[in-house]
């Protein structure tokens, strides 16, 4: 990764993080993780005594048209107020922190278990009962 962007989301993170602004480049560590279109990365406080929870870093792709930034935000910040997604601590139209949750993906064999399909279902009925203000939903 590019030091001068690594260098640049670190100042992006100690910005809006204010348990964070006081720690040197050196004591924040970041890690590429997977994703399709953005870019993701775990960023974790070295030092002692700070919020032990790392955060997600999110750079948005560049794709005009593609996805609504700020219909993608709305419905990002209402799952958050609503407990059912991770929290925001601030971003911008290039990037978000994000709440980490330590997870993993679920197995293709796991997907055959009964509890796991019923509890992704409730899950996804719990979502799509969700009404975003200013935001239509389209059936499919």
């Amino acid at each position: 990764m590019n030091k001068d962007k690594v260098l640049q989301y670190k100042a992006f993170i100690k910005e809006n993080l204010p348990e964070w602004r006081d720690l040197r480049d050196d004591e924040i560590n970041i890690e590429k993780l997977s994703s399709l279109s953005n870019q993701v990365y775990k960023a974790t406080a070295l030092k002692e005594g700070l919020r032990r929870n790392p955060i997600i870093f999110r750079r948005f792709a560049i794709k005009e048209g593609v996805v609504d930034r700020l219909k993608e935000h709305k419905v990002f910040i209402e799952l958050a107020r609503r407990n059912c997604g991770p929290h925001c601590y601030g971003g911008n139209n290039k990037y978000r922190l994000e709440e980490y949750f330590p997870a993993r993906t679920i197995k293709n064999l796991e997907y055959n278990q009964v509890n796991i399909r019923r509890k992704l279902a409730r899950v996804l009925a719990t979502l799509h009962k969700i009404d975003i203000p200013n935001i239509e939903k389209i059936p499919l």
